[in-house]
């Protein structure tokens, strides 16, 4: 495939990636960790080689921040990219997830083995990419090295990559397809946001104050069969399954504040939700971020578990996602970045911005840059077969959980980042099993007008 020249550079950052550069702070990284599970003849060497050749095809992962006369600018970093390797997959600490994008580039990795399979852990900085992109470029390491150990016929097929689609990733919409937008909705949208409040996540009163979380996230699954079960389910209520999804949010913070004492009929409760902006002007797109993002915000006593609830909130999902009104966050961050200090006062500021963070990621095969061979639905990549991909996206000072799905293979993989200061080991743990009952309890079979059990 072609490899995108280093010639953009140095490359203007865009309002998003400002945003997350100055929103890192210590305890609260804007970095995102991404594991995937492999099983075969695992060959250390070819797998070195091909991240460096993807890493190639991907020059944001490959560069850092500079200031260049007062602004920020990514600049290629000519430093060779070392992969570390460990023999012991539990070994990780949790310091490893910071990078500073002024020393180091945007991607980490690390290779542990043992006897049954290897372990690859990826750390990305969410200013260098979002989770589509984290997903191409894995998609490309894995391909490059399929192309590398394959024994067969069965070679992935590597994508082109342009330089142009790099160039346009700051871009909110195509000038040739603007969406609708509305100054009254937009009045309403930030009136709703100034004036109402959202409530955190309760700790529960048996945790630990020194409990510290073990692993990077908390992981569940859905099994093809429920997930498709699932997803039968909302194609009869007319909604899509991240309705579903987000619906089952909503009802499991409300129950988990109740179950803590809470008045949660009384509470406000807030979900910040990435939008993918691609569009087929981005296929060729290497490793960035082309992305937007959303609000939902509902009081408790408007969270009811029905089914009337989940098609209006269908409803006016679609009405965002299908207008203007999906830039609005993004749109009010550029304003920001020009004022004096506008950027600092939006990262800093003491302000709650939400309960909970919902991203989906959709089906992983369908993200990756490269057309794979499959067995039993997964990839083979040469001499191995992608198992899993786990990852969770990072989390504001704040804000105590974020949620990230995808699909694969048929099973719905659910990530569960929680800050380890409001909800420790054991209660991360209860608070993923709750919501994952929630989307159990949803694949039930029931009546249009019946109420989900609570």
């Amino acid at each position: 495939g072609q490899t995108i020249s280093p010639d953009c550079f140095p490359l203007p950052l865009t309002t998003f990636e400002k945003f997350m550069f100055a929103d890192d702070r210590p305890g609260y990284r804007m970095t995102f960790v991404i594991e995937i599970r492999l099983s075969g003849d695992f060959r250390f060497e070819e797998f070195s080689s091909a991240c460096s050749s993807a890493l190639a095809r991907h020059p944001l992962l490959c560069s850092h921040v500079s200031r260049i006369r007062g602004k920020l600018y990514w600049t290629k970093s000519h430093r060779p990219h070392d992969i570390e390797r460990d023999l012991d997959i539990d070994s990780l600490p949790a310091s490893w997830q910071e990078i500073d994008l002024t020393t180091e580039t945007g991607v980490k990795l690390r290779v542990s083995e043992d006897d049954q399979e290897t372990l690859v852990t990826f750390v990305f900085h969410h200013a260098a990419t979002d989770g589509i992109g984290a997903i191409r470029f894995i998609g490309d390491v894995l391909g490059i090295y399929g192309i590398q150990t394959a024994e067969n016929d069965e070679v992935p097929e590597l994508h082109s990559l342009s330089n142009e689609a790099l160039l346009a990733r700051g871009q909110l919409w195509d000038q040739a397809s603007v969406p609708d937008r509305s100054w009254k909705r937009t009045l309403r949208h930030m009136l709703e946001f100034s004036t109402c409040f959202p409530a955190s996540i309760a700790k529960p009163k048996t945790a630990s104050e020194n409990s510290l979380r073990e692993h990077f996230f908390v992981s569940r699954q859905l099994n093809r069969k429920l997930h498709s079960r699932l997803k039968n389910r909302a194609h009869q209520l007319g909604v899509h399954p991240n309705d579903i999804y987000l619906s089952c949010y909503f009802f499991t913070m409300k129950a988990w504040n109740q179950a803590q004492g809470r008045k949660a009929e009384r509470e406000s409760y807030r979900v910040l939700i990435p939008t993918s902006l691609r569009t087929s002007q981005h296929d060729q797109l290497s490793a960035a971020n082309v992305l937007s993002m959303i609000l939902i915000h509902l009081t408790g006593s408007k969270i009811e578990n029905s089914t009337h609830f989940i098609l209006n909130l269908h409803r006016r999902m679609s009405q965002i996602l299908n207008t203007a009104d999906s830039r609005l966050l993004v749109r009010v961050l550029q304003i920001a970045s020009r004022l004096p200090g506008g950027m600092f006062v939006s990262t800093r500021n003491p302000i709650r911005y939400c309960t909970g963070v919902l991203a989906n990621v959709g089906d992983v095969k369908r993200q990756f840059n490269c057309r794979f061979p499959l067995r039993k639905g997964k990839c083979v990549a040469g001499s191995v077969v992608l198992e899993s991909l786990y990852g969770a996206g990072p989390i504001r000072k704040g804000t105590a959980i974020g949620v990230s799905l995808g699909t694969y293979a048929g099973e719905l993989l659910v990530n569960f980042n929680c800050d380890s200061k409001a909800l420790p080991n054991e209660q991360a743990e209860s608070f993923a099993d709750l919501y994952m009952s929630k989307l159990s309890e949803f694949t039930d079979e029931m009546k249009e007008d019946d109420v989900l059990s609570k």
